[in-house]
């Protein structure tokens, strides 16, 4: 049962364009209840698709379409209005022309305005089917105010994305624990040293942990103390296997010269130099270090590095409010990204001006070290800026990708660019649900939260959420304070 559907009776929910552009699959998202689709909605979606004004959701718009066409393809003009199935045991789709004089008449507001057009859709199917309780959905809180001053009964946000409560219960994956947690009545323990993974592999009874710990474990978060780390491997009903290794062995991490500067970067690196992850999503406030540690580790990964995993770094990021549409900034399609892209460069300069030599054992030689340019790193890296919206229909094999400002994408955008990891690659999601831009979205239904709830499950995947800032003492004020 999906959160926008009630138990209670059956209900009809009349779609906002919005929802269609945030979640183009919304229509199969209300189980055994009708969904109903106002004229002004397929209008605006028509104008959508063909805007360069609305490039960035284009795609969104054409398949919204693509999907409505799909229902109703082959029904008659009756049954538009009257509803056809959407699958078995699932409601029917229908589409309500809010144009009609009998429509109108549903409601007193103005005319053509798109959003009042589509509130008196949903105060006529109220009307029109009173054994259903209506329900008009909508991301845009204007027309939810709207809509309850005109009399629809029942106004609701799209929650069916929507996968905790709270932005404070997103799952920080990291628990702490307390420093005598092996010895605390742990009868039955296991234990094998891991020469690979270099570290001890522990097997515990998930009936002694602690019921609140045992509930929270999901594959490769971390329990932790002031001495070790205790990374979960593996879950059953009856075991959990974890990795233990010191705090201060963690600590001494090291890729392309940088060091992690607290425990929770040292977990977050450890993740992005692991190449058994092929997702890991990190999280947290500015200056919290999460750019740093993603290209350090992308580089000491590359055709710089010594492990040479990676054939090309991909950077990208969803850019919200551009002034322009990319297409119609001048330069290539690299040159167009590069003003979103200048956290990735102001960080390649911090890497550039750092001492080469003595810190790494893929540091380059000394007389690569005199070259040790922006131009250099980028060419000999193959680091590569792109556009998310060119990103589909692509099978990156041997890349490390970095997906950053995903707090700005939505689920269906996070969708799209995961399912580009081709064998080999490793994708990075960076965000901070702190300073979302983009309209309707919100800390609980963002691509970077999404993501970080999904993928618990996946034993190829990490999540961690860094806190506080490393950037400078003003940074970090500023991130607490404003």
């Amino acid at each position: 049962m999906t959160e926008n559907t009630s138990t209670s009776s059956r209900r009809a929910f009349v779609l906002d364009t919005n929802i269609l552009i945030h979640d183009p699959q919304a229509i199969f998202a209300f189980e055994e209840h009708d969904v109903v689709i106002p004229m002004t909605v397929l209008e605006e979606l028509d104008r959508i698709k063909d805007s360069p004004k609305h490039r960035d959701i284009q795609r969104e718009a054409r398949f919204a379409i693509q999907l409505i066409d799909g229902v109703l393809n082959g029904a008659s003009a009756e049954e538009y209005q009257s509803g056809v199935s959407l699958g078995a045991e699932m409601g029917s789709l229908s589409v309500v022309n809010d144009y009609d004089d009998s429509v109108k008449s549903a409601g007193n507001l103005k005319q053509d305005v798109p959003d009042n057009n589509i509130i008196t859709a949903a105060l006529y199917v109220q009307n029109e089917r009173s054994e259903f309780e209506t329900v008009l959905v909508t991301k845009d809180l204007n027309a939810r105010l709207k809509a309850k001053c005109a009399g629809v009964k029942f106004v609701e946000d799209y929650k069916s994305d929507q996968l905790i409560e709270d932005a404070d219960m997103m799952t920080p994956g990291y628990i702490k624990v307390e420093d005598e947690f092996l010895s605390s009545g742990f009868t039955h323990v296991d234990s094998r040293n891991n020469a690979v993974k270099k570290g001890t592999e522990i097997t515990l009874l998930r009936s002694e942990l602690p019921e609140e710990l045992a509930e929270q474990l999901f594959l490769n978060c971390y329990l932790y103390n002031n001495r070790d780390t205790f990374r979960v491997l593996s879950i059953t009903e009856e075991q959990v296997i974890v990795m233990q290794k010191p705090v201060a062995q963690l600590m001494n991490l090291e890729a392309f010269g940088v060091k992690p500067r607290c425990v929770k970067q040292a977990m977050a690196m450890e993740s992005l130099l692991d190449p058994d992850i092929s997702l890991v999503i990190i999280s947290g406030g500015a200056g919290s270090g999460k750019t740093l540690l993603s290209m350090c580790s992308a580089l000491s990964q590359s055709r710089l590095g010594e492990n040479k995993l990676y054939d090309k770094i991909i950077v990208s990021r969803v850019a919200v409010e551009m002034s322009e549409p990319i297409g119609f900034l001048p330069g290539t399609e690299e040159e167009k990204m590069t003003p979103w892209l200048a956290a990735f460069t102001d960080t390649l300069e911090v890497l550039c001006d750092m001492d080469t030599t003595g810190h790494t054992e893929d540091k380059m030689s000394d007389s690569e070290a005199t070259n040790t340019t922006m131009k250099y790193i980028t060419e000999k890296a193959n680091i590569q800026f792109k556009s998310i919206n060119y990103m589909r229909g692509r099978n990156l094999t041997r890349t490390f990708a970095i997906f950053d400002e995903m707090q700005n994408g939505s689920a269906h955008q996070l969708k799209t660019l995961v399912t580009r990891i081709g064998e080999g690659s490793k994708c990075v999601v960076l965000g901070n649900v702190g300073q979302i831009d983009a309209r309707y979205l919100t800390p609980k239904n963002c691509a970077i939260t999404y993501a970080t709830e999904r993928f618990k499950p996946f034993d190829g995947s990490s999540s961690m959420i860094l806190e506080g800032s490393v950037r400078s003492k003003l940074a970090a004020f500023a991130e607490e304070n404003l």
